[in-house]
């Protein structure tokens, strides 16, 4: 059996290929749509058909037509035609071992052999009726049976396969292997499909599926937005509050952060802590604040950061270390806004646990997302080899990634998001792709 792959607009055009190739007595194994290049998103998506012939023996045209516009009618969902030719094969393999049975006894008969897969169910009785074939080449015709039964039962298992995967929806490809691996990585469907649609499904010229891995990779580069803001210029003070639940590790990083900045600038930092709940936070921030040589306020209430703000506003930085909320703690919710509510005087940066769980980090994204936050910032990369999350956290609230912390040493382990080698880290969790930061 011959099996050749046609790309076409439409099935129309599909149809005529296989027809000038293979003849009118060709068989339509498949059809899925695809994507004509690798990043051909702006492109609109081609006809993929699968077809087949018997080269030594072809059926008449007029035979042929109906299993055709069959397997038109049936396009990618084909699989009651699938088990119509598998029961053509079934009944062709039973046929071929009763003959064998009886080929001792000579006949006559021109031996004769059934024509392509598209003829109607053949009757035992023809076959039977071959007695005469000889053994050899009553072995290949078995052979080629079950061959042909393989191929039909491969093809009914890629169907099955593809319909559970991820990212199948919204137009996706069924067999993408892309929304594959990016279902493997943890990422949500939703957040696959922005990532599929914004650099598209990647396929070959040649109709080679390539390293789906690596597609992922420069996907997440195109699609992850990060942001260094300690990399530009600050030219206007800059206020930045990092809230988050309970031991995400908001002091460390915001000693991480200011040693950074002292590092780059040199001058012009206040550090401020709202944490009043946890002596020991408010002491630990106090002993950083004396190694840098920066001034430290502690404030408990609204109005008591109001006044700081007014007595620090020469300085270029300030950053706020507040104190872990619950999620489900609605007064303390309440509290943390009356803080920071005010959306003009504050960044305030969500920081997040690279080893929480998906579910609880978007219950957390939803709760803290009444405070209008305009960064991510995700601890604890080293402790996980799953970071499908950081995909769906962002695609959840469209904030820009800030920073990455990778352990707890003051102030190496901070790196600031790049989204290149975020999108290594992400498609290759097995690796230390720890950049430098």
């Amino acid at each position: 059996m011959q099996i050749k792959v046609f790309r076409a607009k439409d099935m129309k055009s599909a149809l005529q290929q296989v027809k000038a190739t293979f003849g009118p007595d060709a068989l339509i194994l498949s059809t899925r749509t695809v994507r004509k290049e690798r990043f051909g998103f702006l492109r609109p998506p081609e006809l993929e058909v699968t077809a087949a012939v018997e080269p030594k023996d072809r059926q008449q045209a007029g035979e042929k037509k109906g299993h055709l516009e069959k397997s038109q009618e049936n396009g990618q969902n084909g699989d009651g035609f699938l088990q119509e030719l598998m029961s053509q094969a079934e009944s062709m393999d039973s046929a071929s071992l009763s003959t064998s049975a009886k080929q001792a006894q000579p006949s006559p008969t021109a031996p004769r052999r059934p024509t392509s897969l598209s003829m109607p169910r053949p009757d035992k009785e023809d076959f039977v009726s071959n007695a005469g074939t000889d053994i050899s080449e009553m072995d290949h015709l078995r052979s080629e049976v079950r061959e042909i039964k393989r191929l039909i039962a491969a093809q009914q298992n890629l169907t099955k396969a593809a319909l559970k995967r991820p990212g199948t929806e919204g137009g996706q490809d069924f067999g993408s292997p892309e929304a594959n691996v990016l279902g493997r990585l943890g990422v949500q469907p939703e957040a696959a499909r922005a990532v599929l649609d914004q650099i598209g499904a990647v396929t070959g010229e040649s109709g080679e599926i390539g390293d789906p891995v690596a597609h992922c990779q420069q996907a997440l580069a195109e699609w992850l937005r990060t942001d260094d803001w300690m990399a530009q210029s600050l030219r206007h003070p800059k206020r930045i509050a990092l809230v988050g639940p309970t031991g995400v590790g908001k002091t460390t990083t915001i000693a991480k952060l200011a040693a950074q900045y002292l590092r780059r600038y040199g001058q012009g930092l206040l550090l401020v802590t709202m944490d009043n709940f946890r002596i020991a936070a408010a002491e630990q921030l106090r002993v950083y604040a004396e190694i840098m040589n920066v001034p430290l306020e502690v404030v408990t209430s609204a109005e008591q950061m109001r006044t700081v703000m007014q007595r620090h506003e020469d300085k270029k930085l300030m950053l706020i270390d507040s104190a872990g909320r619950n999620p489900r703690d609605e007064s303390g919710m309440q509290e943390l806004h009356a803080f920071l509510g005010d959306s003009q005087l504050f960044d305030k940066h969500l920081v997040l646990s690279a080893t929480t769980r998906d579910e609880d980090m978007q219950s957390i994204v939803d709760r803290f997302g009444d405070l209008e936050i305009n960064g991510l910032i995700f601890t604890k990369i080293d402790e996980t080899q799953s970071y499908g999350s950081i995909v769906n956290v962002q695609h959840r609230t469209g904030c820009p990634l800030t920073y990455l912390t990778n352990g707890q040493r003051v102030p190496e382990d901070l790196l600031p998001a790049d989204s290149v080698q975020l999108s290594q880290l992400i498609t290759n969790p097995q690796k230390e792709v720890y950049y430098d930061g």
